[in-house]
């Protein structure tokens, strides 16, 4: 099997980037192929970890990224980007801004079998250590720590 996590851990963008990356569905197809090889389903589903109620999130970005991921998802479909019998689902967990929450987070959608990882919101350390240690890949489109706060695309190898 591909460690697709030590390629991918966590891919960082700034802040005014993400906002049109994400909203374009080859963001999302990108993240599907590079898990295509590790996944037998046709379903193939992404972890959306929004900050929706926390205090933490003072820009609200949850909110804003989350009718992106709605739209991503429905173009990749309704294009029919993916290969024939695949589709794209999200599922997305209100991380309220705590690594705790976040953790738990990627847990349970690891246990719905999620193929990648979209956010958190805040710092994402933890959350990006425990999705390499499941060799899945995390696009964080806001990130608190120093070493994702570059004003390029970074791959930060854990």
């Amino acid at each position: 099997m591909l460690n697709i996590s030590s390629l991918f851990p966590v891919i960082s963008f700034p802040k005014s980037l993400m906002n049109n990356l994400l909203a374009h569905p080859l963001v999302t197809l990108l993240i599907c192929f590079m898990c295509v090889v590790c996944v037998s389903a046709t379903n193939l589903t992404v972890g959306y970890l929004a900050n929706i109620h926390g205090i933490h999130g003072k820009n609200r970005q949850g909110h804003i990224i989350s009718g992106a991921m709605t739209y991503a998802v429905k173009q990749v479909n309704d294009q029919h980007i993916l290969p024939d019998n695949y589709t794209l689902e999200f599922i997305y967990e209100d991380t309220k801004g705590e690594t705790l929450e976040g953790t738990n987070a990627v847990i349970n959608m690891w246990r719905n079998n999620v193929i990648a990882f979209f956010g958190p919101e805040n710092s994402c350390e933890v959350e990006a250590t425990v999705s390499a240690s499941l060799n899945l890949p995390m696009v964080s489109y806001v990130s608190t720590i120093f070493i994702f706060s570059h004003n390029s695309v970074t791959l930060y190898n854990l």
